[in-house]
């Protein structure tokens, strides 16, 4: 990881229909010093955590109550505000199906259930540092060089 980019201040929601897996996600990622972390088990949840929070990432599972985890994905995904969100998606189901279906809807990253904690953190920073990366040069690119 490059330490020169401070990614644990930054903002992580946890859409997760089953409060104990991210009860368990939150440790792990709380374990990691990273600051900040929502969490929520619906959608409609999810949005209100969006609007006021803005989270920088996001882990979301396939299976969530009011709607599939794939049907948010792609609200998420496509709406112009959330759109450079970068999203995880966590699922017990491991087929191929499940896996096309997440990146075709806008998921950029896959994790299955049972996850290794370590991989979890590694694919978070990995993510983070990337959104990190993306909104400074989204900031150099419309700041005037003269003021």
């Amino acid at each position: 990881m490059d330490n020169s980019i401070d990614i644990h201040s930054m903002k992580i929601l946890i859409i997760d229909n089953s409060s104990n897996s991210s009860s368990l996600i939150k440790a792990i990622l709380k374990k990691e010093t990273f600051e900040h972390i929502f969490t929520t088990t619906d959608f409609a949840t999810a949005l209100e955590i969006l609007n006021h929070e803005r989270p920088d990432l996001i882990l979301l599972s396939y299976i969530l109550p009011d709607m599939s985890g794939t049907q948010a994905c792609k609200l998420i995904a496509d709406d112009m505000n959330y759109g450079d969100i970068p999203i995880i998606m966590v699922t017990a189901n491991n087929d191929i199906q499940t896996l096309q279906s997440s990146f075709e809807n806008g998921a950029i990253d896959y994790i299955a259930k049972p996850f290794n904690g370590h991989e979890l953190v590694a694919r978070v920073q990995a993510h983070l540092i990337r959104k990190r990366v993306s909104d400074e040069r989204k900031k150099t690119a419309i700041t005037d060089p003269l003021t």
